[in-house]
């Protein structure tokens, strides 16, 4: 079996410039783990599902007083 075979198409993207919970929001609906992230007609890189859970949570708990680890 090709990645032809089990490849989305036309695949999903995302632009630089979008948020990350557009990015969120476009990986469900498209019910992938990974999008291109392209600038024009440019790839310029990848964002996966564990980027954006990652990153948002980061962002997301710093911005918050951390627990104290035990």
């Amino acid at each position: 079996m090709q990645i032809q075979h089990v490849m989305n198409t036309p695949p999903t993207s995302v632009l630089a410039t979008e948020s990350l919970e557009d990015a969120a929001r476009l990986v469900a609906d498209a019910g992938v783990g990974a999008l291109p992230v392209v600038d024009g007609d440019e790839v310029i890189g990848i964002v996966t599902d564990r980027d954006l859970v990652v990153r948002a949570m980061t962002r997301r708990l710093g911005s918050k007083q951390s627990c104290p680890r035990p």
